[in-house]
This record gives structure tokens, sequence and C-alpha cells, in this order.
């Protein structure tokens, strides 16, 4: 399910996003399907955590997304950290990142955030060294032609490649 919803999002949008945003199926797919998908697979004890999927807000976002927030930390985007599959338009890259709030350190640190967010990345990587061996904490290698920086402050990520994603096994 995860594999094939993934897969099919990043294959529409390999070739930019589309001319039109409202009620576009796969705008709609990622904000609903999405976040079926991954509610589906967060085990019972894990109730108190939020899905969310993005495509944008009126019209398409630069960078697709679908996040998973424990509701003690965050409960949207736009404030603290939270895991994300980023679905970047035209390139079959995935990103699936424990990331935080691009928009909340330009709030609080303005031109200085991208440093800041790096530097908190990497605290939040010597809490939690153990993910080190499975995962890279380099800023992932995405185009941003938007406002929001979706680079910067990624704690850890890895890169799939949508035309090879591991089987969900």
């Amino acid at each position: 399910m995860l594999r094939e919803f993934l897969e099919n999002t990043s294959l529409e949008l390999s070739y930019g996003v589309p001319d039109v945003y409202k009620d576009h199926p796969t705008a709609i797919s990622i904000r609903e399907d999405g976040k079926r998908i991954l509610e589906s697979l967060l085990p019972e004890y894990l109730d108190d955590y939020k899905v969310e999927g993005s495509a944008g807000r009126g019209q398409w976002a630069d960078i697709p997304w679908v996040a998973i927030y424990n509701s003690s930390v965050t409960d949207r985007a736009s404030q603290g950290y939270y895991l994300v599959y980023l679905i970047p338009n035209s390139t079959n890259k995935i990103i699936l990142g424990l990331a935080q709030s691009f928009q909340e350190a330009e709030k609080e640190f303005g031109k200085h955030s991208n440093d800041n967010l790096d530097k908190q990345a990497e605290i939040m990587r010597m809490k939690i060294p153990e993910f080190q061996e499975f995962f890279s904490s380099s800023i992932p290698e995405i185009e941003i032609s938007g406002r929001l920086n979706y680079r910067n402050g990624h704690v850890y990520h890895i890169e799939y490649d949508s035309t090879n994603l591991p089987s969900e096994e």
C-alpha cells in the first residue's frame, strides 16, 4: 500500500506539478490516501499520533509531503519536529526524514534560521546516535524553488528512488 502510493505519487509528479490544483486526483490522494495508508500502519499504542498529507494550500506545494506528528511534540508541520515523506516534483526522489519546522525557525531566527535548524539537528543527533548507521545526517539534496526550505534541519533522512523502492516487508 505505502510503496504503491509513494511510487504512483512520485511518478505523477516526476514531470512537474500539474497545471490544475483544485480537485486534482493526485492532490486528493496525497491528502486522503497518504493519510489513510500511514494511519493504518501505525501501531495501536500510538493512538496520539496524527497524520497529515499536503499537496499545497490553494495551489501546488513545491514539495508535497505526508507527515506523522507525535501529538506531545506537535500537531502541524509549522512547528516542532516530525517524521515526513517528502515527494519532490520533477524528480524520482522520495525522502523520509526526521525534520524540523522551517516556518517556526524562520519566525524565531529570521535570516539565521537555516544555521539554527542545522545546529538543533546536530544536538538531536547527539541525543539519538543509534540511528546514524541507518540514516544520513547530511542535508537532503533536493531543489528548493519556493519560500519554504525543506532541506535544512533534517536530523536524519533516507533518500529513495521511487522507481526502485524497497518492498514493504
